[in-house]
């Protein structure tokens, strides 16, 4: 009972540091794009890019996340390296 409560908050807390991920990469896109939208604000094209390639890095995220917090794919991660 106790290892399936351990693999259970495991997973738990590796769902919210990717949430977490998530809202983080994304939160300054949002926030750029409702500025625009509503505050009439002029952004440059340059600087409007720099959320954007930030919001876009967040699919390199839950892989890393996923491989860091599950125990099997280190194992198999640290096989694969030694071999």
């Amino acid at each position: 009972m106790g290892s399936v409560i351990k693999a259970e908050s495991r997973v738990t807390w590796m769902i919210l540091l990717m949430i977490t991920a998530f809202f983080f990469a994304w939160t300054p896109y949002a926030i750029l794009a409702l500025m625009v939208a509503f505050l009439d604000s002029h952004v440059s094209p340059a600087l409007a890019t720099i959320p954007a390639i930030f919001a876009k890095t967040s699919i390199c995220y839950n892989p890393i996340i996923y491989a860091g917090l599950n125990t099997q794919v280190r194992f198999y991660f640290y096989c694969f390296i030694i071999v």
